[in-house]
């Protein structure tokens, strides 16, 4: 049902003015499953000049073209991995610390998904002291086996800085090499930079097809992402009731800024359109 009696401004919020895309971060987990449950969706019809959801600008280190863009990986993301300082937190109990010298033994001989579950470990500080260069070194080691999450890790500390030397343009590497092989948050991150302009040129278009493709996945930032650009007519065909429909989705799977999007694209559509993307967002 859509609720027609909740007042809304005239204009949006000011928070919208400076609300930048989202970005993707570290361990961002899918959503498999979405909720029946329907949104209310306040309706009051104002001028589509009304809205103004900008992106980010292109940053001056981006490169001319888009061509040759497979740099090699900063030294530090190359150290040499001392296993021996690879030491769980103390105290640690017996079988937790079995359980961190088995993992170990099996990363170092190889073995992909135990060199993802000690990346994460020292990401997270799970038993064992919190290391965001061992958890890149780990990261990598699984990536240059064609691992496509760990892939997308690499490119998610790259982009950040975190553990590793800031590099856009590798970042945008990495996540090219995860997101062709399908993964959600690889998509993501290479939408987000041909969004930003940043390590790569600016293409509206290259970001919509890559934010779709992890938005029919199920990520919710993606949704958020694709519906602003549909809100916008940013690299693809202004359709906000489209918009709507990405919002809702985002916002039944916990996207937190999903809510207050949604209020100001909604703002601009009337009752028939607000059902039509309701009914989409189910579909």
């Amino acid at each position: 049902d859509v609720d027609a009696t909740v007042p809304r401004p005239a204009a949006p919020p000011a928070e919208w003015q400076e609300a930048p895309m989202l970005e993707p971060e570290v361990e961002v987990p899918l959503e498999d499953e979405t909720s029946a449950e329907v949104v209310a969706v306040p309706v009051r019809r104002v001028s589509v000049d009304e809205i103004s959801i900008p992106k980010a600008a292109p940053a001056a280190d981006a490169p001319a073209t888009n061509e040759a863009l497979d740099p090699q990986l900063p030294e530090a993301t190359e150290r040499p991995m001392q296993l021996a300082a690879l030491q769980p937190v103390e105290p640690i109990l017996a079988a937790e610390r079995a359980d961190f010298e088995r993992a170990v033994a099996a990363a170092t001989a190889g073995d992909v998904e135990a060199q993802v579950d000690l990346a994460r470990r020292y990401a997270e500080g799970r038993g064992v002291e919190a290391d965001p260069i061992a958890a890149a070194a780990w990261y990598l080691e699984a990536a240059k086996q064609g691992d496509a999450r760990a892939e997308a890790q690499v490119g998610v500390l790259l982009d950040a800085g975190r553990g590793v030397a800031r590099d856009p343009v590798a970042a945008v590497d990495w996540y090219r090499r995860a997101a062709e092989k399908g993964d959600a948050l690889g998509q993501l991150g290479l939408g987000r930079k041909f969004d930003e302009g940043v390590g790569v040129v600016r293409d509206p278009s290259e970001a919509v097809r890559w934010y779709r493709r992890a938005a029919e996945q199920g990520q919710p930032a993606a949704q958020v992402n694709l519906a602003v650009s549909y809100a916008r007519g940013d690299g693809v065909a202004v359709d906000r009731v489209e918009a709507l429909a990405w919002l809702l989705r985002a916002e039944r799977a916990g996207e937190p800024t999903a809510a207050r999007y949604r209020e100001v694209v909604a703002s601009t559509l009337d009752e028939s359109e607000v059902a039509e993307a309701v009914d989409r967002s189910q579909r």
